[in-house]
């Protein structure tokens, strides 16, 4: 991966100084201190290292060069546009990825999600190398604060691999996991220890049970590493609650149904569920008591229209409010039950209501998509657009939990794990049993718009029909694609044949 060597540790240093955002962000990032004055640095000032941790956040969150192209959250809701649960009237950014026309080698689409997640892989792996290498500094400092940052370093590597498995392979068919289809490739620090022959055929497309098996590694070396750690900073830095959340995401994705169903409870433990008055405040402050992890945004990180909330939120004045509204499925809005509050999030086939209109009248002057039918109004605005994203909340490690004791038909303790979302959510729910498709469809309610409606399709091996009756897609966007098809795996892009000896042509996703 020669384009890969070419990411300097300096895109880290972007966050020693903490600086805004440039304009159309670059993924060289070679300025700030050299190699050598950053370790000198490092020697001097151990807890500096956290400055670098912090900039795997930041990179997350930053931007590729175009409107469409904001790393972490751009793969969230470019899958979420390829699903069912997203209508897109009017074509616009995105609007490739919603008619399932943006995932093959020549598209940028694929490159903008490679590049983000192997960026966070090699920006990683620089710094477990500088830790290692300093760690005799780091540890006379503080060894807990030394553990902390591998901790957190290799959660983002485990999270990395994670979404590139599920985006470059059919993980799951039809009656089983797919393990030795041909995967991703992997890449390491010299803190793991691998023989140089090994680690060089690695940068192949390794098997999905071997990227499953470094996962899982990265994943579980967090969570031992995290053991005396209390979360050094905000909401955006991993803790042990954070990586309980991922092994769940994880172990649901690999059918580990017991395993899932613990860490999904580990994770939401310490968690209270949001109110009816949270649940309408834009999902948009990390201070929400429901919010695990997330990203804290301030004037210096924030990237007004070239942002996950320009694109998402009908309320702000970005693409999705002027140009581009985004809408919830017809079929899924009328399946919401009346009384279920999160119906409240969403105009009705009349567009907006007076209540909502009230409420709105300032946004609706700057942003007129709020006012659409079927509109999403469950996005805030800023107008400072300092909104935070939200990366991982209680109520998904509760659909987790509960799902997972559905699927080895436990539909009671299902049912009991669900409760606690449920009486929140829709008063007076009160079901003994719950099977793994109620569950899905709480999913698709309660997370719409968060990221994880395609990777559910996939993992569940569902397909999408948007040409139904009533439809309130586009009519270029009324299609169905069925389960298992091509559209759902992205091909590797271009420059990475061209460029990884270790990939053949032959080797590409159809």
């Amino acid at each position: 991966m020669k384009y890969l060597k070419n990411i300097k540790i300096g895109a880290l240093l972007l966050l020693i100084s903490i600086t805004a955002c440039n304009n159309d962000l670059d993924t060289d990032y070679t300025t700030g201190l050299g190699g050598d004055d950053l370790k000198g640095l490092i020697r001097e000032y151990p807890e500096k290292l956290k400055s670098l941790v912090d900039g795997l956040y930041l990179f997350m969150v930053s931007y590729q060069g175009d409107h469409d192209s904001f790393n972490f959250a751009m793969t969230l809701h470019a899958t979420d546009m390829m699903a069912q649960d997203i209508s897109q009237p009017t074509s616009h950014y995105f609007s490739w990825d919603y008619l399932h026309r943006y995932r093959l080698a020549p598209n940028v689409r694929t490159a903008y999600i490679w590049n983000t997640f192997y960026t966070a892989i090699a920006n990683g792996n620089r710094l477990l190398d500088m830790a290692d290498e300093l760690s005799e500094y780091i540890i006379a400092y503080d060894e807990d604060f030394y553990n902390s940052c591998l901790s957190e370093t290799y959660a983002v590597r485990g999270m990395a691999y994670l979404y590139l498995i599920q985006l470059y392979q059919e993980v799951t068919t039809k009656d089983a996991i797919n393990l030795q289809a041909p995967g991703v490739p992997l890449y390491f620090s010299t803190i793991d220890g691998i023989d140089e022959l090994e680690a060089e055929a690695l940068k192949g497309r390794n098997t999905v049970e071997r990227v499953f098996e470094q996962i899982e590694h990265d994943l579980t070396m967090a969570l031992q590493l995290s053991e005396n750690y209390n979360r050094l900073g905000d909401i955006r830095s991993i803790n042990s609650d954070v990586i309980h959340g991922l092994l769940a995401r994880f172990y649901l994705l690999s059918q580990q149904w017991n395993k899932a169903a613990e860490h999904a409870n580990k994770a939401h433990a310490s968690y209270n569920l949001m109110s009816l008055e949270q649940l309408k405040s834009g999902f948009m402050d990390s201070n929400n008591t429901e919010w695990i992890w997330g990203y804290r945004h301030t004037i210096e990180t924030q990237t007004t229209l070239i942002s996950w909330f320009s694109h998402i939120s009908n309320n702000s004045p970005g693409y999705a409010g002027i140009l581009s509204p985004r809408l919830i499925d017809y079929d899924l809005y009328v399946s919401i039950p009346d009384e279920d509050v999160r119906k409240q999030l969403f105009n009705g086939p009349e567009g907006i209501s007076p209540e909502d209109y009230q409420r709105f009248k300032k946004d609706i002057e700057t942003a007129p998509s709020i006012q659409n039918p079927y509109a999403s109004l469950k996005f805030g605005r800023k107008d400072d657009w300092t909104q935070d994203y939200p990366y991982m909340r209680a109520a998904e490690m509760i659909l987790i939990e509960a799902e997972a004791y559905a699927q080895i038909n436990e539909m009671t303790l299902a049912a009991d794990a669900m409760r606690s979302l449920m009486e929140n959510r829709q008063p007076g729910w009160n079901m003994i049993e719950v099977d793994v498709e109620y569950i899905y469809h709480q999913r698709r309610i309660e997370l719409w718009g968060e990221g994880f409606s395609y990777f559910d399709l996939k993992r569940l091996y569902k397909g999408i029909n948007r040409a139904y009756s009533n439809s309130n897609h586009s009519i270029p966007g009324q299609f169905e694609v069925k389960a298992g098809a091509d559209n759902w795996v992205f091909q590797i892009p271009r420059r990475e044949i061209q460029d990884n000896v270790h990939i053949d042509e032959s080797e590409q996703n159809d």
